[in-house]
């Protein structure tokens, strides 16, 4: 009896120990599982963020690559136009960046003839005005004025400028070549579009909201480096397309010019210049006779000293006739 109980008791155990055996093992397997997990996860967000440095890496040196090669084919395009003897204002170089400007100050007879005239020029070549100041004085009546004009008619507006009816007339040109800057622009751009794509893969892939928070802000920062290179692009083909030109219009007075140094006065005003010319006048008429009195008074005291020795001898004579 007592061995069938013993025997029976050490089944027991030897069950309750497999059980036990058995659950340490789940829960071991379970955890395992699951720092596998973690360990996949942590290795995917770091691999993805490689990944992203490698591709804006490769993106970035591709772009230096193909603006490296742009650059030689612009130096040669460059030399060949050199070689045919065609400057940057001859309209040759198609497919350069060119930004023409121009400096121009012109003496008129008549200013606002001369203003009018500019004005239905811009608007026949499809130009627009940018910036105009009016100056009037008593010397000179003027405006400064900025303007854009297509810059594939550049050339034949300054012509039609310089037909315009003036007394003096001095220009300065200028050109200016962007094209290395605007091929580097538009590399790095595509560099930039490429890392943006990426990042968007990677922003849908993400499987927790701290990989999609990195690639977020990665994204952001390469989004307003887009535009940032954008906004300078449209900056460059704004001043290509059209050229930029300041002109100084001036017309002299002179005290021939009639009703020009009292035009626009009002009645106290022309009043106050009147009575200024007045007064001007008086202060001019007594300083002429100060200087006159001035200038005979020597004579005058020679002839008192010779006058007054005669005066006594005819005063003397005089009493003599009186007395006999």
């Amino acid at each position: 009896m007592r061995k069938r109980l013993t025997k029976r008791l050490s089944m027991v155990l030897l069950l309750c120990m497999v059980f036990i055996s058995v659950a340490t093992a789940c829960s071991s397997a379970s955890k395992s599982e699951e720092l596998k997990s973690t360990s996949l996860h942590s290795e995917s967000a770091a691999d993805q963020s490689t990944a992203v440095a490698t591709e804006d890496a490769k993106a970035e040196t591709t772009a230096d690559m193909e603006a490296n090669a742009d650059t030689v084919g612009a130096g040669s395009s460059k030399s060949a136009i050199g070689a045919g003897g065609e400057g940057p204002l001859s309209g040759s170089a198609d497919q350069r960046k060119l930004i023409y400007q121009a400096n121009v100050t012109m003496e008129v007879k008549n200013y606002g003839k001369a203003q009018t005239e500019l004005q239905n020029k811009i608007q026949l070549v499809g130009g627009y005005l940018l910036q105009f100041s009016d100056q009037k004085s008593d010397y000179e009546l003027g405006g400064n004025f900025t303007f854009k004009v297509p810059a594939n008619g550049f050339m034949d507006f300054m012509q039609q400028l310089g037909k315009m009816e003036h007394t003096t007339y001095e220009r300065q040109l200028q050109g200016q070549d962007v094209t290395e800057e605007y091929v580097d622009l538009a590399s790095r751009l595509k560099a930039k579009q490429v890392v943006e794509k990426r990042l968007l893969g990677f922003m849908d892939k993400a499987v927790n909201a701290g990989d999609l928070l990195k690639f977020s802000s990665q994204l952001a920062e390469v989004q307003e480096q887009i535009e940032q290179i954008q906004g300078r692009m449209r900056y460059l083909d704004q001043n290509v397309a059209y050229s930029t030109i300041s002109l100084r219009l001036y017309q002299p007075i002179t005290s021939t010019d009639p009703g020009l140094l009292v035009k626009d006065k009002t009645f106290s005003e022309r009043m106050g210049i009147t009575m200024e010319k007045s007064w001007d006048a008086v202060v001019t008429f007594f300083q002429g006779l100060i200087l006159v009195l001035i200038e005979i008074f020597p004579y005058v005291v020679i002839l008192l000293i010779l006058a007054i020795p005669l005066l006594y001898y005819y005063r003397k004579q005089k009493r003599k006739k009186l007395d006999l």
